[in-house]
C-alpha cells in the first residue's frame, strides 16, 4: 500500500488531500488531475494561438510548448552528435 496525493502536490499533508492506495493501482495513475483533460479559453498567446486552461490552474499554449519542444530535441540531437549551432 502506498499513500496517493490526490491534488499531487507531494509535501502536502493535507488529510483531505490524501488516500491510501495499492502500489499497482497507483502506478497505473488511479485517479487524479491527469485524467481530466485542458480547456480552451478565450485568450490567446504572443503568437496568436489558443492558451488552454489545465486542471491544476495553469494556463499554457499547447502549439508553442510542441514547437519549443521540437526545437529542444533538435539542438541535443545536434550537441550528440558533436555538431555545434553557429552562433
Amino acid at each position: 500500500m502506498t499513500v496517493d496525493h490526490m491534488c499531487k502536490v507531494r509535501r502536502c499533508v493535507n488529510p483531505l488531500h490524501l488516500r491510501i492506495m495499492s502500489n499497482v493501482a497507483n502506478a497505473r495513475g488511479g485517479g487524479g488531475l491527469h485524467k481530466q483533460k485542458p480547456v480552451p479559453t478565450d485568450k490567446k498567446c504572443a503568437r496568436g494561438h489558443v492558451v488552454l486552461s489545465y486542471p491544476s490552474g495553469a494556463l499554457h499554449c499547447r502549439e508553442c510548448a510542441q514547437e519549443w519542444a521540437r526545437r529542444k530535441r533538435f539542438r541535443q540531437s545536434l550537441s550528440k552528435s558533436g555538431v555545434g549551432l553557429a552562433s
